[in-house]
């Protein structure tokens, strides 16, 4: 479950150096960093916070799923 999967995330958090392909923006919230792809370009790749605050389409899906 996704649950069981995030909470894994968290276990090896800083324990090694995870890639996670995600389109659920909930699943980011154990990132340190996030790169933004939009219309399959490299748009950005930041922490969180510096995404929601300088990236539109970032700031914009996080908006969309309700995680602010």
């Amino acid at each position: 479950s996704e649950e069981a999967i995030r909470q894994t995330l968290e276990s090896i958090k800083g324990q090694m150096t995870l890639v996670i392909v995600a389109h659920r923006m909930s699943t980011l919230r154990v990132c340190d960093k996030a790169l933004v792809i939009n219309n399959g370009c490299l748009e950005a790749f930041d922490d969180r916070a510096t995404l929601e605050a300088d990236n539109a389409y970032f700031s914009s899906a996080i908006k969309l799923a309700k995680l602010v």
